[in-house]
């Protein structure tokens, strides 16, 4: 499948959008001992279940691509509904 290319002001009105999100910014430290424990669990890797422990830690749903991480929220009942996850 080839990658589709965003125009320069589709990035521009993405982003624009993306700086309006609430987020609060969160300490990988604080992440740490939930992503360790949920890799070794759930057979990921730390980065990887950094993402989940993040979504766990603020009853968030993850919005994800990688298959096997898909699979690990899944089954944790915070992976976000399809619809959600094909923007196009």
């Amino acid at each position: 499948m080839p990658r589709q290319l965003l125009s320069l002001d589709e990035c521009r009105d993405l982003l624009t959008d993306l700086l309006q999100l609430p987020l609060r910014p969160t300490s990988a430290s604080e992440l740490a001992v939930a992503a360790l424990e949920q890799a070794m669990a759930l057979s990921l890797n730390v980065y990887d279940a950094s993402f989940l422990a993040l979504a766990l830690k603020h009853d968030a749903l993850l919005i994800t691509a990688d298959k096997q991480l898909a699979k690990a929220a899944a089954s944790l009942g915070c992976l976000a509904d399809a619809e959600l996850r094909s923007i196009r």
